[in-house]
């Protein structure tokens, strides 16, 4: 966490900029601690970092935590892997990555997800 970060309510914190890096390894130790079960994550984000790294590190532990990963970006595909998008990184691991910007994109991308292995 960064000095830019200011705590909210509850455990909410509120950062100026994303950092994906931090937000999934608080995501993959919150979930060692509760022992979690979860095997299907669904992300909504540009994969923008602002030019934070992300690390090899990171990418695999969500792979190992996670068997199935869905990944919503609301930026147009053609923005996409360009200046501080991180989304190439996040691309390999997940089963699907898909530009999210309307409720057409929204319906094609939920019939997409197999519910039924997902959520077994």
């Amino acid at each position: 966490r960064d000095a830019q970060e200011s705590r909210g309510l509850g455990d909410v914190y509120k950062r100026q900029h994303s950092d994906y890096e931090a937000s999934f390894q608080e995501l993959i130790d919150e979930n060692k601690k509760l022992n979690s079960r979860t095997k299907s994550l669904i992300v909504i984000g540009d994969g923008r970092n602002n030019y934070r790294n992300i690390s090899e590190e990171l990418i695999n532990n969500l792979n190992n935590q996670f068997e199935k990963i869905y990944w919503m970006n609301p930026e147009k595909k053609k923005y996409w892997n360009t200046g501080d998008s991180q989304i190439k990184k996040f691309d390999v691991i997940s089963e699907t990555t898909s530009e999210v910007r309307n409720y057409n994109q929204l319906r094609n991308f939920v019939n997409n997800i197999d519910f039924k292995k997902t959520l077994k």
